[in-house]
């Protein structure tokens, strides 16, 4: 819708251009012109740069989340089945602000999947649900991504807790 806005606009100023005689008239459509050409393009550089930083950042944390897995060593992992308990979402402290175009619903498991299939990866992800009691099992008594035990293997299946709303970082209250 934008890029029919701006074709639009800047046809009618060609066509003022071309069809008037007055010169104010022809120099000050010249400049709307010019000045809605350099708009589109600073717009889609800053989508750009956006979209490329938020790919890297998908890209990055599931690269870490699956050398994390990878580098367990439990022998009755399959290496391609991964329960993922809830979602990750963009930390939003200093120095991630939230932001137009910034990626807030950060990493689930059907982004996972894709980014997997991206990366020509055999691993599926699936979100854990009743089927998996082991997992949130696990989930329930563990820290949630980026900690160390925040991935697991259980009952021959790859565990990773994005976020687990009963557990927090906080210390238990002493007496």
């Amino acid at each position: 819708m934008t890029l029919t806005a701006y074709a639009l606009v800047i046809a009618a100023a060609v066509m003022v251009i071309l069809r008037t005689g007055r010169a104010l008239i022809r120099n000050a459509a010249v400049l709307l012109a010019a000045l809605l050409v350099v708009g589109y393009v600073m717009q889609c550089s800053w989508i750009s740069t956006v979209n490329y930083l938020n790919t890297l950042a998908h890209y990055s944390t599931l690269t870490q989340i699956l050398t994390r897995l990878r580098s367990l060593p439990d022998q009755s992992w399959d290496g391609k089945t991964v329960a993922v308990v809830g979602r990750y979402d963009m930390p939003s402290g200093f120095p991630f602000r939230p932001a137009t175009g910034v990626a807030t619903s950060f990493i689930d498991p059907y982004h996972m999947n894709l980014l997997a299939r991206l990366m020509r990866d055999e691993v599926r992800f699936s979100a854990a649900d009743a089927t998996m009691p082991g997992a949130l099992a696990y989930a329930a008594t563990h820290k949630a991504w980026p900690s160390p035990d925040s991935v697991a293997v259980v009952e021959g299946v790859g565990v990773v807790v994005l976020s687990n709303p009963g557990m927090t970082d906080a210390p238990a209250p002493t007496k």
